[in-house]
């Protein structure tokens, strides 16, 4: 393997470990919003507005960590480019 290579395979590992970080944060956001359904129904106020910025706050990070697996995408297709031509 060329050292270009092993930055593709370096790439790769990035955007599995940012796909798995999706995958936990979509499973964490669900079980926000079950938790916030079960306060909202115990009138748990505090809870609900915690639990209103927590959720947010998930759905914020589930933004950002698309942005970075497409800027990773475009990291790995440029170092395919350079190793293409060279």
């Amino acid at each position: 393997m060329s050292a270009i290579d092993d930055i593709v395979t370096a790439i790769d590992a990035v955007i599995e470990k940012i796909e798995e970080a999706v995958t936990t944060t979509a499973a964490a956001t669900t079980e926000t919003t079950e938790a916030l359904e079960t306060a909202e129904a115990l009138g748990a106020t505090g809870t609900v507005e915690g639990l209103t910025q927590v959720k947010e706050e998930l759905e914020t990070l589930a933004t950002q960590l698309m942005g970075a697996n497409s800027t990773a995408g475009e990291v790995k297709t440029t170092a395919e480019a350079v190793g293409a031509n060279t």
